[in-house]
């Protein structure tokens, strides 16, 4: 699929560029972002994705999009402030995109032929949906938000909520499971680390949601290995 890295884009400081130079060669999780959403803490949990795993052939690529209520209203020079300086973002992100509808952007026209974990493709759900690609530029993984379960009951969004932690992410076996008795989990790797991260599960902090399922599918997909993030494919 390296017509899809070949797709030429704008970054949010106005320079020419494509989806393969700003992966530069790497797997990315591609996302649709916005400033005023609930689902905007999420900024936290990208980042340290970005920071822990940005020298293992891995990236965060945010792509602002205001279809949605219209919460991402600022300039590119508005969303860059706000993204330093609320969540210290360093991860590259393009100028504002459409993502659904006759204005899609072609890399969103790719990205939403691919169908979730329920075996649906087609439009753009909601902010913060992500899309995991190999360093090839195929699409790995596709993750849906879940808007309607990170509403507290007043309404207003939960600032706590879904925001992944480092010391939540699984360090031993894959998400659900337990070692034998006397023996050590094995090392989870970055790939399966990245996908249970990404997982958008609703967290125990979200009053208007059940409790986190315990092992998510995707969890278990086979991972590859911290040196190989890049060259990830579909097993």
């Amino acid at each position: 699929m390296t017509e899809l890295l070949d797709l030429p884009l704008t970054s949010l400081d106005g320079k020419p560029t494509t989806v393969g130079k700003l992966t530069a060669g790497k797997a990315a999780l591609v996302v649709n972002v916005a400033s005023r959403c609930g689902l905007t803490p999420q900024y936290a949990g990208l980042e340290a994705l970005h920071e822990e795993y940005r020298d293992r052939g891995f990236t965060v690529v945010g792509i602002p999009c205001n279809q949605f209520m219209g919460q991402e209203p600022g300039t590119a020079e508005e969303i860059a402030t706000f993204c330093s300086a609320t969540y210290g973002v360093t991860f590259p992100m393009t100028e504002k995109l459409e993502v659904n509808g006759p204005g899609a952007h072609p890399l969103y026209r790719e990205l939403t032929a691919t169908p979730d974990a329920a075996g649906e493709a087609g439009d753009v759900q909601w902010n913060f949906e992500k899309f995991l690609i190999d360093g090839h530029g195929s699409v790995v993984a596709r993750f849906r938000p879940r808007p309607s379960q990170i509403l507290q009951r007043s309404g207003r969004p939960s600032r706590r909520c879904c925001v992944p932690r480092k010391a939540e992410a699984p360090r031993g076996a894959r998400a659900g499971e337990r070692s034998p008795p006397g023996r050590s989990a094995p090392p989870a790797s970055a790939f399966e680390r990245i996908l249970a991260w990404t997982c958008l599960h609703p967290c125990s902090t979200c009053s208007a949601a059940p409790a986190p399922a315990s092992s998510p599918p995707h969890a278990r997909r086979r991972a590859t290995d911290d040196a190989d993030l890049g060259g990830h494919r579909r097993p």
